[in-house]
């Protein structure tokens, strides 16, 4: 997992998922998909704007997309829909697994998180915690897996994004 290349980001619910997008594209390679095709080409669209060397693709199956990213990104919509993740789940094997938060979202950390380690049981399954006053540009991330946080955080830090990690069995946040 050190050797972070390529990033799927399934939906765009968030503003999170489309500023993620945005920093990683501008040395790495993002997969796009959503299942709504015109949010899809409405991202893709903009993000080809503001940066036209992007590299982007937009994708129309999410299981090839997830199988050839290193780091397979959630909407915090996107996590909550059981059909995307099952296309996923076989491909998903040894791979970090994002869920971006959402503070207004039910879902929380230790549910999400645990819920997706079940069904990806060989991934690393990590959650970015959206805190209440926090810039759009620093990723609070939390997970149970020490290496693939700061091999994450490291990735994060490196396309210009403040990333602080909470390491597993801590709760200050």
């Amino acid at each position: 997992m050190s050797n972070i290349k390529t990033v799927v980001i399934l939906g765009f619910s968030d503003a999170k998922s489309i500023l993620l997008a945005k920093k990683i594209a501008k040395t790495n390679a993002v997969l796009l998909f959503d299942a709504d095709n015109r949010v899809l080409k409405k991202v893709y669209s903009q993000l080809l704007l503001e940066n036209p060397k992007a590299n982007l693709e937009m994708m129309n199956c999410p299981t090839n997309a997830s199988w050839e990213a290193d780091v397979i990104i959630f909407s915090n919509d996107a996590v909550a829909n059981v059909n995307l993740v099952e296309k996923i789940r076989n491909v998903a094997t040894g791979k970090a697994v994002l869920i971006l938060g959402n503070h207004s979202s039910m879902v929380t950390f230790e549910n999400a998180v645990a819920d997706l380690q079940y069904l990806f049981p060989f991934s690393k399954v990590m959650q970015q915690i959206e805190s209440v006053g926090k810039k759009n540009d620093t990723l609070l991330i939390k997970g149970n897996d020490t290496q693939a946080l700061t091999t994450l955080a490291t990735f994060f830090t490196d396309i210009g994004l403040k990333t602080n990690i909470l390491l597993p069995n801590t709760t200050n946040f």
